[in-house]
């Protein structure tokens, strides 16, 4: 169980303990020189630069993953990517405190997590686009000329599922 309220700190792993970078899921490396995970009263704490990494590793590389979701089959990460130390530095170059990785906003369609193709976006946006993407409506997309994100609302003849969508967009162009 994580608990969000308390702060991940980095605690150097003592030089006895070091050994070789942790592989994962066969392609990626986590090179953190600190430990990225730890119990803290009764809760396991994760640093978040390595959770959404790893997040990342599993939906581009875990078969059972893309098994349960398999619009996912064809994703892979950058190269540089693949080293966790690479991702986290990126991250800490944007605006990261409680947004998600998206990698469909910049380019429809795109497979490829990279520092060229993501984007970290709020999770209001990233839902509305995960429901684009499940109606088969694309409403939010990129505007390559003034870098803004742009929402179009949609009316259904289901009147429901209409508002429902409008709804949703109404909220993350406030957020």
């Amino acid at each position: 169980m994580t608990n969000s309220k308390i702060r991940f700190r980095e605690q150097k792993r003592k030089v006895n303990t070091i050994k070789k970078y942790r592989s994962v899921y066969g392609v990626g490396t986590n090179d953190a020189d600190y430990t990225v995970s730890y119990a803290y009263a009764g809760s396991t704490i994760t640093c978040p630069f390595y959770s959404k990494w790893y997040s990342m590793m599993q939906r581009c590389y875990s078969d059972k993953f893309k098994e349960d979701h398999p619009s996912y089959i064809l994703c892979k990460t950058s190269k540089e990517w693949l080293l966790f130390s690479n991702f986290k530095n990126w991250m800490k170059s944007q605006n990261w405190q409680g947004m998600e990785l998206d990698k469909d906003l910049k380019i429809k369609g795109n497979k490829i997590y990279s520092a060229d193709t993501c984007l970290l976006i709020p999770s209001k946006l990233n839902v509305l686009l995960s429901f684009s993407e499940a109606t088969n409506h694309s409403s939010v997309y990129l505007n390559n000329r003034n870098k803004k994100i742009k929402a179009i609302a949609e009316t259904y003849q289901e009147p429901m599922r209409g508002f429902i969508k409008q709804h949703i967009v109404t909220q993350a162009l406030l957020a």
